[in-house]
């Protein structure tokens, strides 16, 4: 049988990849192809190796993080903000409160005033204001027991669902694995190790 390349020679000699019959000067050309080729492989390969460590990966692991470190810097505002517009909702409920009670006091003062000044004032007349002055007192005691802070719904907030982190499969990774999956088949069929042929002399 010819030389399958050359269709000159005799062919004498077969490559255990491809199956394909080459005379000898034939085969050694088609084995330096395969070199060459090979070759090409270990030089993409150690590109590979240098994306490792390359810029891009670490603008990409930066670039997440960043998004990680803007989000944590809004949660953080917006609780401090809650934060601040609670306190000011306390404030304005205890000067209410306070208001209330600075009314009362004042028109009790006045009257008491006006009693002292005229001597207009009986034993019932005391113990009265006295229990007023008792009242206006324990009000003022007891006006940050009219406040009720409800954190209920804060406790029950799960944490670890606030933010998540999801690893994407690339389209060209799912193609790399059905490719190599495809690849162990024919390998397996053809007892062999190795993606391109190597010719056997």
């Amino acid at each position: 049988m010819k030389c399958t390349l050359c269709n000159e020679r005799n062919g004498n000699t077969r490559c255990e990849g491809c199956y394909t019959l080459f005379c000898l000067p034939c085969m050694n050309k088609h084995h330096d192809e395969l070199v060459q080729q090979f070759q090409l492989l270990m030089d993409i390969r150690n590109e590979v190796r240098q994306s490792f460590g390359s810029t891009s990966s670490n603008e990409k692991q930066i670039s997440c993080t960043i998004e990680i470190d803007k989000w944590e810097q809004e949660m953080i505002e917006r609780i401090q903000q809650i934060a601040t517009e609670s306190r000011m909702k306390v404030n304005e409920i205890i000067l209410k409160h306070m208001n209330e009670v600075s009314h009362r006091f004042e028109e009790l003062s006045t009257n008491m005033q006006q009693r002292e000044k005229e001597g207009s004032y009986l034993e019932n007349d005391i113990e009265r204001v006295k229990n007023q002055l008792d009242q206006l007192k324990n009000d003022i005691q007891q006006v940050n027991e009219k406040i009720r802070i409800d954190f209920t719904i804060s406790k029950n907030i799960e944490w670890d669902k606030l933010i998540s982190i999801v690893e994407e499969e690339a389209p060209d990774d799912k193609m790399m694995k059905e490719e190599n999956k495809s690849t162990l088949k024919v390998a397996a069929s053809k007892n062999i190790s190795y993606i391109i042929p190597m010719c056997i002399f």
